[in-house]
């Protein structure tokens, strides 16, 4: 797993940087925080009994808590839909 931040400019971009495949399986490997401008998300792991599930907080600077619920994805394709709706990613 990598933690870094990231600033994608389209979807294609983030979807690229966020996943890793082996086998044939597309898999997230990435932990951090996704920014364009003053918004971002950041990304983070979630254990849920035998399962896990990858958390997104949505974020802008100077906030002092999130601006919007969390979403909880089990895919990189379900990870950079939501992101990049929340970034405005194209």
């Amino acid at each position: 797993m990598r933690t870094s931040v990231i600033t994608p400019k389209s979807k294609k971009e983030l979807k690229s940087a966020i996943t890793s495949t082996l086998d044939g399986y597309s898999y997230n490997l990435f932990e951090g925080e996704i920014r364009k401008g003053d918004k971002y998300a950041a990304i983070s792991y979630r254990f849920f009994g035998n399962n896990i599930s990858v958390e997104v907080l949505y974020w802008q600077d100077g906030k002092t808590s999130p601006v919007d619920y969390p979403s909880h994805c089990t895919t990189p394709t379900g990870v950079t839909n939501k992101v990049a709706k929340f970034l405005g990613l194209k």
